[in-house]
């Protein structure tokens, strides 16, 4: 990006090879290997200094798989389970959201075991003595079930069923009798545990598993099952990066403790707002947020500019630090800034593999946005930016088609889509990222 001081360079045309699309971080970045599971000793000396051994094993050897997902597998004691997408063609595309389970060896010594197949799966993961393995398990719309696999016995059966999850995580409790999950309903993330009771030869529990709520927030990830019985997670906001939290007792007092204090000085510094949630009319648990610019006080009469940050969403719209920014660098330069998803209160897998974009995906945002102009009078409906960060493109294609009609009218929008190497903007034309940026800095003024 050029300095403001410096005259923008303008393209004739977007690169070859990249649509409409700009390449803007890391063009050069080559072409990657397709990534494969490995794993080695992590050995610890006498005087605390933890390294890696010499051998590494590869654990699926034995043929060629597909694409490991990222991130989605887990490893206990002696074994790994990891899920591989499995292709399943439509007739109007070929979608990715079926996928394998399969379990090996930590070590690499045996052959990969198939556990299922052709399922739409979420967080497949591991008890500690490597006996069960668990994942929530997509039925269709709007419905999933948990599901729990004895890897000794070879025997499947549901924990819950009839579920209107469609994101969580697990963790099996340190001594395996537990598993507790954190799971998203709009904005509000819930952590909660389910006994795990010995496995039934017939397949079918003969009573139903309730889930036992630890506690709730607006946002929490990363639970680890500690050796006392606690759960260490991750707690994030917009006033503030990752700090670590302890839930004390989860089965009795479940007081939640905040661990760690990174952040502190920097945060009363800077005086960031954490937002506030608003519920969107006539949607049933739909929810946005909004940060408002500083300095506002209400019924001043001083117009000021607006951003609508639509970023991609599963499950839970969270309190969190965004991608690739945070909200409250614009509400301190005079932004009110809306952040909404589109997608609805907890359905956030497209299993129809629709590539269409068109009014019904606006329904909520525009919902959304209206209230917010209705409430708040000194939005300057003027000087409204659309930044989509949804990585998509199907909110902002839907927006260049047909936003205006559902009051969705903006001055200036554009998207930022990135992937694990590249960072991409993408507008109306091929100046947009430096109109954007030009547009934010002059309204700011």
């Amino acid at each position: 990006m050029y300095r403001p001081e410096e005259a923008p360079v303008y393209f004739d045309g977007p690169p070859p090879g990249y649509g409409s699309m700009l390449t803007r971080v890391m063009e050069d970045q080559p072409t990657r290997d397709m990534p494969t599971l490995m794993s080695v000793s992590l050995l610890r000396t006498d005087n605390e200094v933890w390294s890696l051994g010499t051998d590494y094993a590869r654990l699926i050897p034995h043929e060629q798989l597909p694409d490991i997902m990222a991130g989605e597998h887990d490893v206990s004691e002696t074994r790994i389970i990891y899920r591989t997408e499995a292709k399943v063609q439509t007739p109007e595309c070929t979608c990715q959201f079926p996928q394998d389970i399969y379990v090996n060896s930590v070590d690499g010594s045996t052959i990969p075991h198939r556990i299922a197949s052709t399922r739409v799966v979420v967080s497949p993961t591991l008890n500690h003595a490597g006996t069960k393995a668990a994942w929530l398990e997509i039925k269709g719309k709007k419905s999933s079930k948990i599901v729990v696999y004895d890897i000794v016995q070879h025997i499947e059966y549901t924990l819950v069923d009839n579920m209107d999850l469609l994101s969580a995580s697990f963790v099996f409790s340190k001594v395996d009798n537990a598993l507790y999950l954190i799971s998203a309903n709009d904005i509000l993330v819930s952590v909660r545990s389910l006994p795990v009771p010995e496995t039934p030869l017939s397949g079918t529990l003969s009573s139903p598993v309730l889930p036992s709520l630890i506690t709730e927030t607006t946002s929490l990830s990363g639970i680890q099952a500690l050796p006392n019985g606690d759960i260490l997670a991750t707690r994030i906001s917009y006033a503030s990066p990752n700090e670590v939290i302890v839930i004390r007792d989860p089965q009795g007092t479940k007081v939640v403790e905040q661990a760690s204090h990174v952040n502190d000085v920097i945060v009363h510094r800077t005086n960031l707002t954490e937002g506030e949630a608003f519920a969107i009319p006539g949607m049933e648990d739909a929810h946005g947020w909004l940060l408002k610019p500083k300095g506002w006080i209400k019924n001043d009469g001083v117009k000021r500019p607006v951003v609508l940050i639509h970023y991609e969403g599963s499950g839970a719209w969270n309190d969190q630090w965004l991608k690739l920014s945070n909200p409250n660098v614009l509400a301190a330069q005079g932004f009110f800034v809306v952040l909404m998803n589109s997608n609805s209160p907890t359905y956030s897998y497209q299993v129809d593999c629709s590539n269409t974009s068109g009014p019904q995906v606006l329904a909520k945002l525009s919902a959304g946005w209206n209230h917010i102009l209705l409430t708040y009078l000194e939005i300057d409906r003027q000087k409204a930016i659309f930044i989509d960060e949804d990585g998509s493109e199907m909110m902002l294609s839907a927006i260049n088609a047909s936003g205006a009609r559902h009051g969705l009218r903006f001055k200036l929008a554009f998207g930022i889509f990135s992937n694990e190497y590249d960072l991409y903007f993408e507008g109306r034309d091929s100046n947009s990222i430096y109109q954007a940026y030009d547009f934010l800095q002059s309204v700011a003024e």
